[in-house]
């Protein structure tokens, strides 16, 4: 069971707290969160920075939640940040699977902040006094890691808005996780050949660039939507389009590490064997 560090304050997002902690539970992952008693169970006379650091030394996937408050700082403090900032660098130190949620609105203040030349001694709508260093940390999450890799961020409303946001990401990526699995699997079968893509441009959106596919080879045509992974993966959820009574579903990705007209492998599982079989993918865009 993977283990998931949430990285918040709690005072101000104390329901998306406990609405959070159900349903990382029943989608089988193991929440890591302070307010609960199995935070950390060893380090009884440690201080707070402490055991936040041992927390979030044994998760998998550091979930950060962006409020309105910057957070509560170390007392004596060796730099003038707050636990939350402190555990962002943590978790960038450690290069983890890295998941953010703003709430909606703060990037309009952070915009006007970033306009009056960064000044932290007026207020910012709801964002006040010392909250306002909360954007100094968006800074440095919008400021990609030293290797070039960018943090994979987004905005929320609600909670509700959150869970399925969150949702989508996770079903992503356990999706190319297992697609890897294949890819990797010598002798698979080839029957798919060429696959024709044609695809139409979506909107860039906050949760990555979307498009709207329909794939097809001489037997079977697949209509669905995609998301690009980590800039190396296309992956995505289909219908399969045909004149019997019963349409399958499921899922396909796309390799893309080809060059010219083709690009890409294309790794398809069918729903009733599970079998995967693999083809090369030629596109073709909708005007």
């Amino acid at each position: 069971m993977k283990k998931v560090f949430v990285s918040s304050t709690i005072w101000d997002l104390v329901d998306v707290h406990a609405e959070l902690h159900e349903f990382l539970s029943r989608n089988g992952f193991q929440p890591v969160m302070s307010e609960y008693d199995d935070f950390v169970s060893d380090l009884s006379q440690a201080g707070t920075y402490e055991k936040c650091h041992q927390a979030l030394i044994g998760c998998d996937i550091f979930l950060m939640i962006i409020g309105t408050r910057y957070g509560g700082q170390r007392d004596p403090k060796p730099e003038d940040i707050s636990i939350l900032h402190q555990e962002l660098r943590w978790a960038r130190e450690q290069r983890m699977e890295f998941i953010c949620f703003i709430r909606d609105g703060l990037q309009h203040y952070y915009k006007t902040w970033c306009d009056n030349g960064k000044r932290t001694d007026i207020d910012y709508g709801v964002v006040k006094g010392k909250n306002v260093c909360i954007f100094d940390m968006i800074d440095e999450i919008n400021t990609s890691a030293p290797d070039g890799t960018a943090l994979w961020r987004t905005t929320f409303k609600d909670s509700m808005e959150l869970k399925r946001r969150l949702a989508t990401k996770l079903r992503i990526r356990d999706l190319t996780e297992s697609f890897q699995s294949f890819l990797t699997t010598q002798g698979l079968n080839e029957s798919w050949g060429i696959v024709t893509l044609s695809y139409e441009p979506l909107q860039e959106t906050s949760d990555g660039y979307r498009i709207r596919v329909q794939l097809q080879n001489k037997d079977i045509t697949l209509k669905g939507e995609a998301a690009v992974y980590k800039e190396q993966y296309l992956v995505g959820f289909y219908r399969e389009v045909s004149k019997v009574s019963r349409r399958r579903a499921g899922a396909f990705m796309l390799e893309l590490d080809g060059e010219g007209d083709y690009f890409g492998k294309f790794l398809y599982i069918d729903p009733d064997t599970r079998t995967p079989s693999m083809g090369t993918v030629k596109w073709l865009r909708i005007d």
